[in-house]
């Protein structure tokens, strides 16, 4: 893992390079995206890790690069920036929480509100339904009972002759038979 030839750019400018990633154990998918785009290596400026962290890729383990010493200090000026970023986080999510919860409470009014008006019309409704559909109902029922009873008489009439047709019938064969 240790590089003896610094690798370097145009100007002097240090540059890391694929096999130092490789060396790092980066994964797969992040050394693809910087041999995509820094097929010789990228030099090591602000801007060219302002790229690096745009297109996703983790840049907070080229720390390992740097010799004991200076990784040590490197880490005490991140925890600091990491504290303050917490601070002002901590903060933000506080004030959002407390909009968020205004806001969240308004709306549960709001809704509330629209949801007893619409329980209260659909009472309403519900039973102007209940009671006209009752009333269908009973008519449909007398009419469909007024016609079967039309049906049972129709099917009474046209079976009485002919069952005492068949029973005569009957009769007459059993007579026969003595």
């Amino acid at each position: 893992m240790t590089h003896t030839r610094q690798e370097s750019g145009a100007m002097g400018i240090p540059r890391v390079t694929a096999a130092m990633l490789r060396d790092l154990g980066v994964c797969k998918e992040q050394l693809e995206v910087f041999e995509a785009h820094w097929p010789n290596g990228a030099a090591v400026t602000l801007r060219g890790l302002a790229k690096a962290r745009r297109l996703g890729l983790s840049t907070g383990f080229l720390a390992y690069l740097l010799p004991y010493a200076t990784r040590v200090g490197y880490k005490k000026v991140c925890d600091a920036a990491w504290a303050e970023c917490d601070k002002v986080s901590t903060a933000a999510r506080v004030k959002y929480q407390k909009v968020s919860n205004a806001a969240w409470a308004k709306y549960q009014k709001v809704f509330d509100t629209a949801l007893a008006k619409y329980f209260k019309v659909n009472d309403t409704e519900w039973a102007e339904y209940r009671e006209v559909n009752d009333a269908a109902r009973a008519e449909y029922r007398k009419v469909c009972d007024a016609a079967r009873a039309e049906y049972r008489k129709a099917c009474d009439a046209a079976l009485a002759p002919l069952l005492r047709d068949a029973l005569r019938q009957r009769e007459k064969g059993s007579k026969d038979d003595d």
